[in-house]
């Protein structure tokens, strides 16, 4: 009998070992490196698809800017609060002060930047109304980080935008054609080439 319920014993063990194998892969093995890459390869390709795609043409009116900069500052006090429970600042005084700020400066950009990836996609999916205009624009060149184009007042969104390599020999015209699809959360540029008046 008793070897009976050693035997069992034995083998409930080693079930239980496969499944926390399998539940917890190890960090150093052939499988889980191969995952971690993956995902890694994935994450980068999905944001320079987004950054190029999706984020160049896609811009949020005001009222939407302004909730999404109250939210990230919302978000960024709140994980602010958590680190600092967790014993980030060691400081004491104004040194603790200035380190608190620092720490909520950090969380401002952290959730801001994770804000505006699933806001800036929502906004290029969702539906809208499509219009267009023609205006005169203004060139800008580009730099390493951010594009060559034109900067255009668009009529609706009420801001100066930057409209990315638009048709056309933007360098040296001065007028631009923009289309756009318009939706409650802003406005996704669909096309745009430039021309030039020269009766201007």
């Amino acid at each position: 009998m008793s070897y009976f319920l050693r035997k069992k014993w034995m083998v409930n063990l080693s079930g239980s070992g496969k499944i926390l194998w399998a539940l917890n892969m190890k960090k150093d093995s052939y499988p889980y490196l191969i995952c971690m890459t993956v995902s890694g390869l994935i994450f980068i390709f999905l944001f320079f698809w987004w950054r190029a795609d999706i984020y160049r043409v896609t811009f949020l009116n005001q009222s939407i800017s302004h909730y999404y900069i109250l939210f990230s500052m919302g978000i960024a006090f709140l994980l602010s609060l958590f680190w600092v429970k967790k014993g980030i600042v060691k400081q004491r005084g104004w040194k603790s002060l200035s380190a608190y700020l620092k720490v909520y400066a950090g969380m401002c950009i952290f959730a801001g930047f994770f804000l505006i990836i699933p806001l800036t996609t929502l906004t290029y999916f969702l539906p809208g109304e499509t219009s267009s205009y023609v205006a005169p624009y203004r060139y800008t060149s580009g730099s390493s980080k951010s594009c060559s184009g034109a900067e255009v007042d668009d009529p609706d969104l009420h801001e100066n935008i930057r409209i990315c390599y638009p048709y056309g020999n933007y360098e040296y015209d001065n007028i631009i054609y923009v289309e756009k699809k318009i939706n409650i959360l802003g406005a996704v540029v669909t096309y745009a080439q430039t021309a030039r008046d020269d009766t201007e």
